[in-house]
């Protein structure tokens, strides 16, 4: 415990995709060298080394996701990988060495950081494919860079010959396009504005990332609306911004650390379902916070992901969590009440060390039984131009449920479904848009496993 644990890839492994554990900080030289079966590998943030020739010959590689961390790209890192297509360069590195691609003739395309300084020579040497670069950087920056050569003029000539894309503006976007071409990465946005909607598409392609600190010290931002399109959220992406209330639809997938630190006005958030981790310091000083609903799907809560967040009152969580890390609520000394989806013999399990003002708050349980009776549910109903709206009151609050409204056409035949998580501590919101053109609606709350929790309420939408 506390020492750094150097990664070698065992020899003579057939796997043909792995993840390096997240207990690793640092891969030895030539730790995957001339694993041919490998097409795909990742790291985690924790590696912040790397050796030499680390995917050296690696025939087979298509895919590669670097850690953030890194702050170098080390000699013949990915040598001879010819079969590696594209590659992220980690936001962070300011040197690529000498031969670090050299010989990947099918890599077509590269994310550039504007961190990188230094390119040495023959660091892309012989990868003719390479078609795009996509430069976080202006023109101006890329010019800067210490690109070198050898004497014939040959060792990084395919940076000549591809298209750079350099960022790009759409008030108040800076903008970028990702590393296959497909999907926009917003970069930066101007550090004045009041309120920002992102766009969901940018010259034709959906908007999929908002990057790393690219809403950092923002501190006039009040209201932020994050489109459908994005599936990922940056380390530092709103740090130390002024947004008050912030939603995000269930598409995002990963939200980075300290996503969120230091927004001290930020009141509410709607985090995505589909998260599976809180991450270190995401909601550090975050002391307008009053609650947060973690989504079900989360595992673990990293450290001071909400320390210091002093007015927080409020948390609910589901079962899956197993482990919340030291000093995650440090210094919540506002927490009195515990929303928690499972058994107490459930939250006994869970791996929580100095975290003493979340254990000394009521804990409430209200996990899923097999003999648990049903519950009935109120169901109000309001609309706007747009949407229809319900309002769903449960006798009973049990964790680890959805609320699920199934609509019908006039000849009674399901036209679509739609779900939200049963909450624990307040009354249910739903909302259905108008566009579905349903005459008919079925509400009704089954557990995660399907298990039926309700019997359905059978609402009209259009009057006869």
């Amino acid at each position: 415990k506390g020492k750094t644990l150097i990664f070698a890839y065992p020899s003579g492994k057939s796997d043909t995709s792995y993840a390096v554990s997240e207990n690793v900080t640092a891969i030895k030289a030539q730790a995957f060298s001339g694993c041919k079966n490998l097409i795909s590998v990742s790291l985690s943030d924790n590696v912040n080394t790397m050796g030499t020739s680390v995917f050296s010959g690696c025939t087979n590689l298509t895919e590669v996701v670097l850690s953030e961390n890194l702050s170098w790209i080390q000699g013949s890192t990915f040598s001879n990988c010819t079969s590696l297509k594209s590659v992220k360069i980690p936001s962070d590195v300011d040197t690529i060495y000498s031969s670090a691609f050299s010989g990947c003739t099918s890599l077509e395309s590269i994310t550039i950081p504007k961190s990188v300084d230094l390119i040495e020579q023959y660091a892309f040497y012989d990868c003719n494919s390479l078609k795009d670069i996509y430069y976080f950087g202006t023109e101006t920056q890329w010019n800067k860079i210490d690109i070198e050569e050898n004497s014939a003029g040959d060792g990084n000539g395919a940076l000549k010959n591809a298209t750079i894309h350099y960022n790009k503006t759409i008030e108040p976007f800076t903008y970028n396009f990702s590393t296959d071409g497909k999907s926009v990465v917003i970069v930066k946005c101007d550090k004045s504005v009041s309120e920002a909607t992102i766009p969901s598409e940018i010259e034709g392609l959906p908007v999929t990332v908002i990057d790393d600190n690219a809403f950092n010290s923002c501190s006039n931002l009040a209201n932020i609306n994050i489109p459908e399109s994005v599936e990922r959220i940056g380390v530092g992406a709103f740090y130390s911004s002024g947004v008050v209330n912030v939603t995000m639809t269930d598409n995002v997938k990963s939200i980075g650390e300290e996503a969120f630190s230091w927004c001290n006005k930020l009141e509410s958030i709607k985090l995505s379902e589909n998260i599976d981790k809180i991450e270190e310091n995401m909601f550090y000083e975050c002391e307008s916070l009053t609650s947060i609903d973690i989504p079900n799907k989360v595992k673990s809560i990293g450290m001071s992901a909400f320390a210091f967040c002093t007015n927080l009152t409020t948390v609910t969580m589901g079962k899956n969590i197993n482990k919340i890390a030291k000093n995650a609520f440090s210094d919540c000394y506002s927490i009195t009440n515990v929303y928690y989806a499972g058994t107490e013999e459930e939250w006994s399990k869970i791996v929580l060390v100095g975290n003493t003002y979340l254990t000394n708050a009521t804990i409430h349980y209200n996990g899923i039984t097999s003999d648990m009776t049903m519950i009935t549910v109120e169901v109000t109903k309001t609309e706007s131009d747009t949407s229809y709206d319900f309002n769903i009151s449960a006798q009973t609050k049990y964790g680890d449920c959805y609320v699920y409204a199934a609509m019908y056409d006039e000849n009674g035949v399901m036209i679509g479904i739609d779900r939200v998580p049963l909450s624990m501590k307040d009354d249910t919101k739903i909302s259905l848009d108008k566009k579905d053109n349903a005459k008919s609606v079925n509400i009704f709350v089954l557990s995660s496993q399907l298990q039926p929790i309700s019997e359905k309420k059978s609402v009209k939408l259009v009057e006869e």
